[in-house]
């Protein structure tokens, strides 16, 4: 009789993890963004920091060719680095919480995909923002 319960009770739990595995996607960074002939360095960094603010993004730490941004949403938080050079801009993933990262056992590392869209935001956005100090520039 415990065996039986132990077993039911295994039934139901198996498919409440693997329904919360279907909101997790592999982590990877997203491709380098090309900063526009015409744009400078320092117009890029305003081009991103228009952006995220747009998109609730903080700045936590800021250098010439560098920002930390942190975004607050409900209980989650999620950290990114930004690197700005001459010709593009990296953005990558720092930290989170809440946010179901996990590095799996064959290597691979996942998070929520509430991450990934607003990664997909922001760098949709610094494009846009670029586009238009190209614009401005000529």
């Amino acid at each position: 009789m415990k065996i039986n319960r132990l077993l039911i009770l295994f039934f139901l739990l198996v498919p409440i993890a693997a329904f919360g595995q279907l909101r997790t996607s592999d982590l990877v960074d997203p491709a380098p963004i090309s900063i526009p002939q015409g744009v400078s360095q320092s117009a890029a960094k305003d081009a991103v920091i228009n952006a995220m603010y747009a998109r609730d993004w903080t700045v936590a730490e800021e250098g010439d060719d560098f920002i930390i941004a942190d975004l607050y949403v409900r209980a989650h938080w999620a950290q990114i680095g930004i690197d700005i050079g001459e010709d593009e801009i990296k953005i990558s993933y720092r930290d989170s919480e809440e946010l179901r990262y996990t590095e799996r056992r064959d290597g691979r590392v996942v998070i929520h995909n509430n991450y990934l869209a607003w990664i997909d935001n922001l760098v949709g956005d610094i494009r846009s923002q670029l586009a238009r100090a190209q614009r401005d520039s000529r």
